[in-house]
Formats: structure tokens, sequence, C-alpha cells
């Protein structure tokens, strides 16, 4: 059993990067970074337990950081995320040095609790996302894609402006 006690989340979608850094940093020492490069810098500066890469970093390459952190740093676990995962993903994920790969939403104090204590299996099955989660982390997504622009994103979206504001001012129904 590994105590995880310092962790670097690396998403360009910054507000998923506070919403974790909120529910997780009162317990342990979390980084963040929304580049490959800055990842870098903190897991060279910082000894880190764990590393949450998104595989998508805008003009970044989630799979790439995972090679470069586990070739620099063999003790982090990597764990890559995405909201888009395929079998083919995956593979390429734990070739390329990955500890484990998750789809997106998750717990984060769930899945450091699975790594520090594996033996404990999970007392409930999986409950897959509500279709609200799933579309509001989409937009969002979509937004941030978008440099932030919503009126682009809507159009993205192929819904209006308006819409898009409301519908990401609310909190996803879990």
């Amino acid at each position: 059993m590994q105590t995880i006690s310092t962790i670097l989340y690396v998403d360009d979608d910054e507000a998923m990067l506070a919403l974790h850094a909120r529910t997780i940093g009162h317990t342990r020492r979390i980084y963040t970074a929304t580049t490959a490069s800055t990842a870098l810098d903190v897991a060279a500066r910082e000894p880190l337990d764990l590393a949450l890469v998104d595989l998508y970093l805008g003009a970044d390459d989630g799979l790439s950081l995972t090679r470069a952190l586990v070739a620099k740093h063999p003790k982090v676990r990597v764990v890559l995320i995405s909201g888009i995962l395929s079998m083919s993903v995956a593979v390429e994920a734990v070739k390329a040095g990955a500890f484990d790969v998750m789809a997106k939403p998750f717990s984060v104090p769930a899945l450091i609790a699975r790594l520090e204590h594996p033996e404990i299996r999970p007392s409930r099955a999986y409950t897959p996302p509500t279709l609200d989660r799933v579309v509001w982390e989409y937009m969002h997504r979509v937004v941030n894609e978008c440099g932030g622009n919503i009126s682009q994103a809507a159009r993205c979206l192929g819904i209006d402006r308006n819409t898009l504001k409301r519908r990401l001012g609310r909190a996803p129904v879990d």
C-alpha cells in the first residue's frame, strides 16, 4: 500500500482542474497544469505520487506526456483520463506506461482510495454518469476548445448562445 499525498492533475479544462483541486486539495497536495510543458516542469520540481493526465490537452498530447513522465519519473503512477475513450486508446496508454486508464467523469477520491487500498473492492456496482452530466461536461469541453468563446461554442453545438450560457450555469443532476 502506497499513500498518495502529492498529485499532479493535467487537463486543459481549467474549470475541471479547479473543481478537482477543491475536492481533494484539503487532504493532499495537488498541483495543476494545463499544458505538457508545465506538467513536466512541476514533475521535475516536486516529488509526485500520482499524475492524472487528460488525453486531449489542446495542442499537446496526453499519451506523449504519459511517456515522458514515466521515462523521467518511473515511481509516479500515471493515470490517463478522457471523456472519449476507446479500447485502442486504452491499449496505447498502457503501452505508454500508464498505470490505469479512466473515463470521465470519475471521482478522484474514489480513484485514490482504490490505488491506496487495492485489496478493498467497491461495495456497489458501477453507476454510469447521467446523460445530464455527460452533456454538461461535453458543453464545457467545447467551450474550452473554442477558447472560452461562448458564441463560437454555441455555433459548434448547434444551439443558441443564451441556451448554452443557461445550461452551463446550472449544475448537472447526478
